[in-house]
């Protein structure tokens, strides 16, 4: 758990749900440290996972190469949101390069930056994008009950289906 001095790890009641009293906040994990926790010596009875970020990086030292892949973002991938917010267009915040592709109110949200470096490896230039999963039944629907779960979770899997692409025709 010591991955990250921004983990945080909670033994008090949380609000509305006196019934759990552990919380546990993890950013960015490694697989070390996620198979401690799916040890039931360390967590015993249940959790409840309420928020994940899936992230992918695209990454090099190139500078063509990585403001072609932005280029090629920024022209083709299309977020198709819920029938909820089907008229919804991304916003994008200029300032500092970031693309929101939904609401932050939305339960479900892709989100695309490449003003940051990367924050896993050496190489300088990398173009990020995160499919963020807000809320106890948004996470079940992606299949993950359990840290198990999480440590077996098929990401090439689930960008396969967040990233169409398509060649024109």
């Amino acid at each position: 758990m010591k991955d990250n001095k921004k983990n945080k790890y909670h033994t008090e009641p949380l609000p509305h749900n006196d019934h759990f009293f552990h919380k546990l906040e993890l950013f960015q994990p490694s697989a070390r440290c996620l198979a401690q926790l799916a040890d039931p010596k360390i967590i015993k009875g249940d959790c409840t996972i309420n928020y994940v970020e899936f992230a992918i990086d695209f990454m090099t030292d190139n500078l063509r190469v990585w403001k072609n892949t932005v280029r090629f973002f920024n022209r083709h991938l299309v977020h198709l949101p819920g029938k909820k917010r089907a008229n919804l267009t991304h916003h994008h915040n200029i300032e500092d390069e970031t693309v929101y592709f939904s609401s932050t109110k939305d339960k479900k949200r892709l989100v695309m930056y490449n003003d940051k470096p990367s924050r896993k490896g050496s190489l300088k230039k990398c173009h990020h994008l995160e499919y963020r999963v807000s809320g106890w039944s948004e996470v079940k629907e992606q299949s993950i009950f359990t840290i198990k779960n999480l440590i077996n979770f098929d990401h090439e899997q689930l960008w396969d289906s967040l990233l169409d692409f398509r060649k024109p025709n």
